[in-house]
């Protein structure tokens, strides 16, 4: 979550319980500007609605004729370790947990003490968080 510039700053706020004095950085600046002048440009009608062409959905011609049974793939590929049970009235499929994906260069388990004060109380017992 570090490495991606808006994500890095919401942990800065959320450790620091400030920020808001510090100013904004540019991309958040960049994209509320961009917001008021989109908002600027628009124009809006007299009933609060903005002109342009309109598309209706008629939700009737969506209706699945199988209701809630249908399922468009008649065959479908599990993971290697997966099983099916056919019981009755339903059928239960077993898929095996994801192997966890290897820890990067730059990342280790967080401790838990390395984080802000009100936050742990939260992990009481832990000692470390996984990434």
């Amino acid at each position: 979550m570090s490495d991606d510039p808006s994500l890095a700053r919401i942990l800065r706020l959320l450790d620091t319980g400030k920020g808001e004095d510090d100013g904004e950085d540019d991309e958040s600046t960049t994209r509320s500007s961009r917001r008021k002048n989109h908002s600027d440009d628009m124009e809006i009608g007299p009933s609060g609605q903005v002109p342009g062409s309109r598309q209706v959905v008629d939700f009737e011609d969506l209706v699945f004729t199988q209701g809630s049974h249908f399922m468009a793939n008649k065959r479908c590929q599990l993971p290697d370790g997966s099983f099916r049970k056919q019981r009755k009235g339903y059928e239960e499929v077993h898929v095996p947990a994801l192997k966890p994906k290897p820890f990067g260069d730059s990342e280790k388990l967080q401790p838990i003490d390395q984080l802000p004060k009100y936050v742990q109380p939260v992990f009481d017992g832990f000692k470390t968080l996984n990434r």
